[in-house]
């Protein structure tokens, strides 16, 4: 079949409007009448499945039935049956005065004002007041007769012109509209319009089956709610979000079960679909801001850049705090740490704990920390921190562990004052040079533990003053005079006092052979502390005393410069004997002291031997 009067279609032009153009032209009482001559269903979903037949029989364009009657798959923008108007007939009279043709947009139910003219559109004949409905005979005319080109329509408020022009792929800025997504994302725009006007209540679990609007009035009440959230972008959607997280099942800890289908149905518009980011981020910071339940799994929440969740579960507050879960669940379970309980059963508690809770907690510790952290900030060792505890300056709690609160025995707010203290009481003397820094007063220098506590209250007590600084880091920089300092020592002063190795490198001893005299009780030590750790040191008195009574078989061979198992052997024939010796695993004997007192008698009887001698040749 082919028409008598075949009028190409315009480009925005409804497919059945065209037909009811073609069917006015050609004679037909309507479209549905020129269908059937060509033995198709006069229905829209007849005209969707049959648009070969349509093209060759009419004589249509292909590429034209394509792009105003797309594929059934394609669901989207004004292809999506769903929203299409089946009876009312809305036009513009602006538009038809320029065209009559019956644009393609006028038949989606949420398209309710002309974005060209910015007018609402007009479904009643404001001559008869009947609605103008798809079976009417003409176009510009309603069946009473009255030219619908010459009413007078209202002015469209600026939202329902930006959702009109962009459901019809208009992207003409609209004054007063924030856009809430590209472009691109506006195919779904009537889905999403549809899915806010439906859960409007957010109290409502399951919202009940909701009928499409069928005319404009219908289309701007249902519409009314969801655009009102709209409209006061970011807030009103914002606000929204967060009745319904509140409202929701307090015990219901997944997102999905506490925001339902409404949520189902927006992370399907945009995370699925990619549309709305800016939506979803609105989103997804209210769900960090306000949601108390858990988003393990969540992955597809894109909140804005530093966005941080106000709610976390014990073991994000652990890893934020740098516990351990169960030293946390602990704090919990005491009421050490606020936390809300959102689900327990017979052997379990799911807790989410505020961020600013984790942060007071994270506050607190942070004032009480470590033996090493509080030297290395004070800029001492830690036997010198050490010290200041044993000397009263500083408090140490020994029971820090049994609260979430400390991180360490060592309070902060105690150690700001110290290095204040010794500025104050700096004297500069530049005639002294003999210097001790203050992280050198340990027990290096005295093996009197109590003469060093009292060295640090005289310090602190401004009785020893430093009188200069180094170039070393805080509190250990302070310099005091040497003299002052042992004579607060007094005669347990260890600047001439040596440690094990010192003694062995001092004299060439061996290390193991010093160890066996200290042992055997033939060489005095005394044990100091030292860097934390007990340490023996031979004072000079010690070391004077055993020189006094010993002398080892090593320095008299080598004075000698002979062997010492053969001074030994010769010693042995002078009835001498060798004391303090040690055994090695092979046999060798070491360490082999002579007692002070023999040598000194072989020498009086060496001298007593050489006079009778020297007698006997003077009487010959």
């Amino acid at each position: 079949m082919s028409l008598i009067d075949l009028t190409p279609p315009f480009l925005d032009e409804a497919p059945v409007g065209y037909l009811r153009r073609l069917a006015l032209r050609n004679g037909y009482p309507g479209w549905k009448s020129l269908v059937q001559t060509i033995g198709l269903n006069p229905s829209v979903n007849a005209l969707w499945a049959n648009k070969p037949a349509l093209s060759e029989t009419l004589g249509l364009e292909v590429e034209w039935l394509n792009n105003v009657m797309p594929a059934n798959g394609d669901h989207t923008g004004l292809c999506d049956s769903f929203f299409l108007r089946s009876r009312s007939d809305p036009i513009c009279p602006e538009c038809l005065s320029k065209s009559i043709h019956l644009r393609r947009a006028w038949g989606h139910c949420f398209v309710t004002a002309c974005s060209e003219h910015g007018n609402f559109l007009i479904d009643v004949c404001p001559e008869c007041g009947e609605r103008l409905v798809t079976g009417r005979f003409g176009i510009e005319h309603c069946d009473c007769g009255f030219d619908l080109r010459h009413a007078q329509a209202t002015p469209a408020p600026d939202m329902h012109r930006f959702v009109s022009a962009r459901l019809q792929g208009d992207t003409r800025l609209v004054p007063g509209v924030v856009e809430f997504g590209e472009m691109k994302d506006y195919i779904h725009l009537a889905k999403l319009l549809f899915l806010l006007a439906t859960h409007l209540d957010s109290t409502a679990r399951r919202p009940g089956k909701t009928m499409r609007p069928k005319t404009v009035a219908e289309s701007l009440k249902f519409l009314d709610g969801a655009l009102s959230l709209l409209q006061s972008w970011p807030e009103g959607f914002a606000i929204h979000v967060n009745d319904r997280l509140v409202q929701g099942p307090s015990n219901e800890y997944s997102l999905a079960k506490r925001l339902g289908s409404w949520y189902l149905g927006l992370k399907a518009i945009c995370v699925k679909q990619g549309a709305f980011a800016p939506l979803w981020q609105v989103f997804s910071d209210v769900v960090f801001d306000a949601f108390d339940g858990a988003l393990r799994g969540e992955v597809g929440l894109t909140p804005s850049a530093g966005m941080a969740r106000r709610w976390l579960s014990v073991q994000e507050g652990a890893r934020a705090l740098g516990l351990s879960r169960a030293v946390l669940s602990e704090a919990v379970e005491n009421g050490e740490v606020r936390a809300e309980i959102i689900r327990q059963g017979t052997h379990y508690r799911m807790a989410m704990i505020e961020r600013a809770e984790v942060e007071r907690v994270r506050t607190a510790r942070a004032l009480w920390i470590s033996t090493s952290s509080a030297a290395e900030r004070v800029g001492v060792a830690d036997s010198v921190l050490q010290n200041l505890v044993r000397a009263g300056l500083l408090d140490s709690d020994p029971h820090w562990r049994s609260t979430i609160l400390k991180s360490g025995p060592i309070s902060t707010v105690a150690l700001e004052g110290f290095i204040p203290q010794l500025d104050g009481l700096l004297s500069p003397d530049k005639t002294v040079t003999d210097t001790l820094a203050f992280n050198d007063l340990t027990a290096r220098h005295t093996v009197d533990r109590e003469a060093l506590v009292s060295l640090y209250r005289a310090i602190f007590a401004g009785k020893l003053r430093p009188i200069g600084r180094s170039q070393r880091h805080g509190l250990g920089g302070f310099l005091f005079p040497a003299r002052e300092v042992h004579r607060f020592l007094g005669t347990a002063a260890l600047s001439a006092a040596l440690t094990v190795p010192q003694l062995e490198r001092a004299t060439g001893w061996k290390y193991e052979v010093i160890d066996h005299w200290i042992k055997a009780g033939l060489l005095e030590a005394e044990s100091v502390k030292m860097h934390g750790r007990s340490v023996r040191v031979v004072t000079a008195s010690a070391l004077c005393k055993f020189r006094r009574e010993w002398v080892p078989v090593s320095d008299l061979a080598a004075a000698a410069q002979s062997k010492s198992s053969a001074l030994q052997r010769k010693l042995a024939t002078l009835g001498i004997p060798v004391v303090g010796q040690r055994s090695t695993p092979t046999g060798v004997r070491r360490g082999g002291l002579v007692p002070m007192a023999r040598l000194v008698g072989l020498i009086d009887w060496c001298r007593a031997a050489k006079a009778v001698e020297q007698l006997s040749g003077d009487s010959l």
